[in-house]
């Protein structure tokens, strides 16, 4: 059997030209392009078991929020235009 990760605090900031990544008490520091290579793998790994562990949804609940939108569909565009589709509240 694995082991997986138990609840603990993850982090990830910028210190300088590098990015810090921590995880419990484990920091890792990387330049900005092996960052950007492993969160490529963390997402293609992550769909593949999301996918085996049978959850077909595609919705994310949020990513950020977003202020001084109106709801409409072509600001929504300018902010995310390759965004395939989205969820926003407006408030």
């Amino acid at each position: 059997m694995s082991k997986v990760l138990k609840p603990q605090k993850v982090a990830v900031d910028i210190d300088g030209p590098l990015i810090r990544l921590t995880i419990g008490d484990l920091e890792v520091r990387m330049e900005y392009e092996t960052a950007l290579k492993v969160s490529q793998w963390l997402r293609v790994r992550g769909k593949q078991a999301k996918r085996l562990a049978g959850d077909a949804s595609r919705h994310w609940s949020s990513v950020g929020v977003l202020d001084g939108l109106t709801g409409d569909p072509k600001d929504l565009e300018k902010l995310l235009p390759r965004a395939a589709s989205f969820d926003v509240d407006v408030k």
